[in-house]
Formats: structure tokens, C-alpha cells, sequence
């Protein structure tokens, strides 16, 4: 019979044993990990491909949404700016008509202003005319009543002075007419006779 000696060496081979058993098994089991990791990436691929491709359909589907929004917008504020631009032009139209309307007017007023401006200019005109006329009537009147005021003086003094000779001239005459008669009488002795 044969005894065992647990020598260093044997000691060594045992525990080296013992680890690679436990490792055979541990070694399984990180297989197992492995596939199990390796299916679960398998899947977790599968899934965010999946994923991928959805989201790229949904990413496409509202591409194709805002391109239909675009060019909804886009024909929508051309429609405005047309509208907008008919519009301008309706005012810029409407804007000409009213500046039209307003030189008309101004004109009308100008030309109204001027007509009164002539007739208040005639009116001073016929005014003056009239007090010139009333001034040379007045001034006419004056001197027919200076000149008739002469007349009347002149004739006065005429007929002071013709009646200043008419009494000299009578007494002469008398005087004359006395002395004649005594002559006629045969009067030697003439005799003054005053009248």
C-alpha cells in the first residue's frame, strides 16, 4: 500500500484543479453570457434598426408634410402680395383722384377768389367813380353858386353904377332941358334949378 504525501507541489496541482473546475463551469456559464449578451445586441440592433427605419418614415412623412405646408404658404402670400399689390394700386388710384380733386377744387377757389377779388376791385372802382362824380357835382354846384354869387354882385354893382349915372345923367339931362326952355323963353338970366 501506498501513502499519499501532501507535498508542496501536490498541494499546488490541487488548488490548480480545483480553480479549473471552477472555471470550467465559470467558463460555460460566460459562454452562456456571451450568446445571451450577443442575442441581446442581436436584438437591441434589430430593434433600434427598427426604430431607425420608423423614425426615418415619420422624419419623411413630415418632410413631405412641410413641403406641402410650403408650398401651401408660398401660394398663399403670393395670393397676399398680389392682393396687397392690387391693393396698392387701388389706393396710389384712389390717392391720383383725390390729388385731382383737390387741384380742381383749389382752382375753383382761386378762380372764385380772383372773380370776387374783381368784383370788389369793380365795386371800389364804381365807388370812386361815383364820389369823384359827386365831388365834381359838388365842385360844379360851388362854382355856379360863386359864379352866380359874382353875377349878383357884379349886377349890383352894374345897377349901383346905372343908377349912380342915371341920377347924374338926369340931373343933367333936367338941367339941359331947363336951360333950353328958358332959352326958348328968351330968359336972359339962366337960373340953376336943382331937381
Amino acid at each position: 500500500m501506498s501513502t499519499r504525501v501532501n507535498t508542496p507541489t501536490t498541494q499546488f496541482f490541487k488548488t490548480l484543479a480545483k480553480f479549473a473546475t471552477e472555471n470550467a463551469s465559470t467558463s460555460k456559464e460566460l459562454k452562456a453570457k456571451k450568446a445571451a449578451k450577443e442575442k441581446r445586441t442581436k436584438e437591441y440592433a434589430k430593434e433600434y434598426a427598427k426604430k431607425q427605419a420608423t423614425e426615418q418614415k415619420e422624419i419623411a412623412k413630415l418632410a413631405k408634410i412641410a413641403e406641402k405646408e410650403k408650398i401651401k404658404t408660398d401660394k398663399l402670400a403670393a395670393k397676399q402680395a398680389k392682393k396687397a399689390e392690387k391693393e396698392a394700386a387701388k389706393q396710389a388710384k384712389k390717392a391720383e383722384k383725390e390729388a385731382e380733386k383737390q387741384a380742381k377744387k383749389a382752382e375753383k377757389e382761386a378762380a372764385n377768389e380772383e372773380k370776387k377779388d374783381d368784383k370788389e376791385a369793380e365795386k371800389q372802382a364804381k365807388k370812386a367813380e361815383k364820389e369823384a362824380e359827386k365831388q365834381a357835382k359838388k365842385a360844379e354846384k360851388d362854382a355856379e353858386k360863386e359864379a352866380a354869387k359874382q353875377a349878383k354882385k357884379a349886377e349890383k354893382a352894374e345897377k349901383k353904377a346905372a343908377n349912380k349915372q342915371c341920377n347924374t345923367t338926369s340931373r343933367e339931362d333936367r338941367e339941359d332941358l331947363v336951360r333950353t326952355i328958358c332959352e326958348q323963353l328968351g330968359s336972359s338970366n339962366t337960373h340953376t334949378i336943382e331937381v
